[in-house]
């Protein structure tokens, strides 16, 4: 049989198999690669029909294994891939390290390592001229874009003694610049959806959510527990999800709908280590070490989807191949997967809802049917 029909077979039965089973548990789709190559890919993020991500190709050949990687200078640049088109394209590949780009529609932003500064920059698809964020003397890391807003954590480098980190963000529309968190304290890994925010806090002695509403000018607190980690926030509408606990004592995944006030546990049980949430709509997606039947592994790297609507989880991709960092926009999961060269390559599936799934899946099975086991060389 030929690899289109067994392919083609493979999406059928998922289909078949979706409205069968029972209303918590849903079938997987079936993943395929975006794009193999022997270099290192990291933290692909999709936006509607393009993929971007942080590109090492440029350390090779030949390309380093992970322990040779320690310590060692990086050229990290930014490549994207245009799934309508089924082809890869560069966006930047200059002089200086790029790392964490994040796209939204047609802007791309990242940060850029220029000595010691650390600017935010990008680009427009849709022009293909260059943007200028954020390029004042200072320490910024890991950022989101969201419409015209992006934010970003800005660390005070007046005592680098000290671990103290805001929340910035700016509107690209206006070019207002804000701090949405003034004074002393520690606040990591932003999010943002909309005119609200949300990151991770030390104000109470352990890591809490907080967030910040851009419309209404107030701050709001979305979950402290005494004692309890609580990390990597990620919102999409009302809802907000995140991490508790700490890796190797277990950690489980939560959420809260800001408009009800409910939250219940995605998933949350003993000897879980559930992993780096994302959210977009109704949908959650993690990693974890767990098989589909609620059976422990020895590896934290399995993919889960969660639809809040219906309260269905769906097994993503359970292989043994080592996942990370799984984001979604639409129907479509990304994330960056081991290969046997020991560095990683950006793979994806389509998960759409439920109650849309056969359309949804035979309205994209060209793109799935149609992706290129893209192997490249240099």
């Amino acid at each position: 049989m030929s690899c289109i029909l067994r392919r083609m077979c493979g999406v059928a039965v998922c289909v078949l198999v979706f409205l069968a089973v029972s209303p918590t548990h849903a079938a997987p789709s079936a993943s395929f690669p975006i794009l193999e190559h022997p270099g290192w890919q990291w933290n692909p993020v999709p936006s509607g029909n393009y993929v971007v991500w942080w590109d090492e190709r440029a350390n090779g050949p030949p390309y380093p294994s992970k322990e040779e990687k320690a310590g060692v200078a990086e050229a990290g640049h930014v490549y994207g891939y245009d799934l309508v088109a089924d082809a890869e394209f560069p966006i930047y590949t200059g002089p200086n390290t790029v790392s964490y780009p994040q796209i939204y529609g047609l802007t791309v932003v990242w940060r850029e390592h220029i000595g010691g500064a650390r600017p935010i920059l990008g680009f427009d698809l849709s022009t293909s001229q260059p943007l200028v964020i954020y390029n004042e003397p200072g320490f910024r890391n890991r950022l989101r874009i969201h419409g015209s807003m992006v934010v970003w954590e800005e660390r005070d480098t007046s005592n680098w003694s000290q671990e103290r980190w805001w929340i910035y963000g700016k509107n690209l529309l206006t070019g207002d610049l804000f701090n949405l968190t003034p004074g002393d304290g520690n606040r990591r890994n932003p999010a943002l959806d909309g005119t609200r925010a949300v990151w991770q806090d030390f104000r109470n002695g352990n890591w809490d959510i907080y967030g910040y509403d851009l419309t209404a000018g107030k701050e709001f607190l979305v979950s402290a527990k005494a004692g309890v980690n609580q990390t990597a926030p990620r919102i999409s509408g009302d809802w907000v999800v995140w991490m508790e606990g700490d890796r190797g004592s277990g950690q489980s995944v939560y959420a809260r709908n800001l408009l009800t006030g409910e939250e219940i546990a995605v998933s949350d049980g003993p000897g879980r280590e559930a992993r780096w949430p994302e959210i977009d709509g109704d949908f959650i997606v993690w990693r974890e070490n767990r098989l589909a039947d609620d059976t422990l592994c020895d590896w934290e790297s399995n993919l889960f989807l969660f639809d809040l609507s219906t309260r269905t989880e769906i097994p993503l991709d359970t292989s043994t191949y080592w996942k990370t960092y799984p984001r979604r926009s639409g129907d479509l999961v990304v994330w960056r997967q081991k290969n046997s060269e020991g560095t990683y390559d950006i793979w994806g599936a389509y998960a759409p809802e439920p109650a849309s799934f056969v359309l949804v899946a035979l309205g994209g099975l060209g793109l799935a049917l149609g992706r290129k086991r893209r192997r490249l060389t240099g």
